[in-house]
């Protein structure tokens, strides 16, 4: 990122970096959702798709860019299942920033994607994210919630998950097509 002034100057460099300078791991014996310790994937310049979006997200931070994991479902999947029977109705993960207004998501596992593009399959797609400015405000909810449950015996999850998805940091969107 020397001589990069802006965040979005930034972040593009990031983003060009991971893609092309970190090998993509892939295959049957490769552990998708896994990650391994940060420095052996810089070390070895190799990183599953899970890890490239989160050593992504991890320069961006350590330069302060906002920047946040999106959890994506394809659109040839449907919406979200908001009863979240299982975490396996995410199909792929990205690195979501805002720039002047802009939303745009980045996918540095993707070879053929440029800065700020998606695979054509993610078009449409539904998108579950959270703002992670109000992280303090997210936490205390989080300590709410164990309150909650320790004093009722149990957390009802069609409950929380409703109160989840009505909290200002959690946020539902779509890719633009």
């Amino acid at each position: 990122t020397t001589g990069k002034s802006t965040p979005a100057a930034k972040t593009e460099a990031v983003f060009n970096w991971v893609r092309d300078k970190v090998t993509l791991l892939e295959g049957p014996d490769i552990a998708r959702g896994g990650t391994r310790d940060f420095e052996e994937i810089v070390r070895s310049k190799e990183a599953t798709e899970v890890e490239k979006v989160m050593l992504m997200g991890a320069i961006l931070e350590k330069l302060e860019v906002e920047a946040t994991v999106a959890a994506v479902r394809r659109s040839a999947l449907g919406d979200f299942d908001h009863g979240w029977p299982s975490i396996r109705q995410i199909s792929d993960i990205a690195v979501r920033t805002v720039e002047d207004g802009q939303i745009r998501y980045w996918a540095p596992q993707c070879s053929a994607c440029g800065p700020g593009e998606v695979p054509d399959s993610w078009k449409g797609a539904q998108v579950a994210t959270f703002d992670f400015a109000t992280i303090e405000v997210a936490e205390k909810f989080q300590e709410e919630l164990r309150n909650q449950a320790m004093v009722e015996g149990q957390l009802d999850i069609a409950t929380t998950q409703a109160q989840v998805e009505a909290q200002p940091w959690t946020i539902f969107e779509r890719i633009p097509e």
